[in-house]
Formats: structure tokens, C-alpha cells, sequence
């Protein structure tokens, strides 16, 4: 059971690629945060060739943003959202996290603000 960590949505991108933005918030306070460790299993495929998030942002409680991949704020207080991107998403897999795993629930079309603040580029 997963405590410190709540799946939110799951959202399309309008790209050719198979990508989606993964929406989480913290449900109480996380005082070393390590988004490296959220993964998704790839049958077949090594462990170090599981996907991961990328471009990662930490929002307040009003979608602005207090961080990213580069300042993880620390510690990540109960509230925080954390928006990322995610390539090869399986729907019939969980996600993998450090706090439990999270099932995934179908992929919704992405809001408003978060097309503001959410830009792919290819890494």
C-alpha cells in the first residue's frame, strides 16, 4: 500500500512518438526524493534499460512551478504535484516507485496548464 505517493492522471500528448505525462502528488512529506527510481517493467529487457521519467517538475498547490530535474526541492512537502514525461508507457503494467507500486488508469487528454508548462523536446 502505497502512502506517501498518489497517481492523479495520466495524460495524451499529440506527438508521433508513444509518450504520455504522468501526474502524481505527494501525500505527505518526502524528505530525500529520488525520481530515478520510478520505472516501469520491460519484459525481456535489463533493468537498466527500463524507462524512467523525464523532465520532471514539482508544482505547488496552484500549478506553479517549484522545481525540477535539476532542483528537486528538498524535502518534497505533503501537496507537491510532479509532472513528467514518460516514453513506452504500458497500460497493463504498474508503475514502479520507491513508495509502492501504482496502477495506471487510462490516459485523458492533458489540461491547459499543464500544456503551458509542459514542452517535449526530444532528449
Amino acid at each position: 500500500m502505497n502512502n506517501s505517493i498518489e497517481l492523479i492522471g495520466i495524460y495524451q500528448l499529440n506527438h508521433p512518438s508513444i509518450i504520455h505525462i504522468i501526474e502524481l502528488q505527494v501525500k505527505e512529506e518526502i524528505q530525500e526524493f529520488d525520481i530515478s527510481k520510478f520505472t516501469q517493467e520491460m519484459e525481456g529487457q535489463d533493468k537498466m534499460y527500463w524507462q524512467v521519467p523525464y523532465d520532471e517538475k514539482f508544482l505547488d498547490s496552484d500549478n506553479k512551478v517549484i522545481g525540477d530535474w535539476m532542483n528537486i526541492p528538498t524535502p518534497v512537502h505533503a501537496g507537491t504535484k510532479i509532472i513528467f514525461f514518460f516514453h513506452e508507457l504500458n497500460f497493463d503494467k504498474p508503475l514502479i516507485t520507491p513508495y509502492g507500486e501504482l496502477e495506471i488508469p487510462l490516459a485523458i487528454d492533458q489540461s491547459n496548464w499543464m500544456k503551458e508548462i509542459m514542452n517535449y523536446e526530444a532528449p
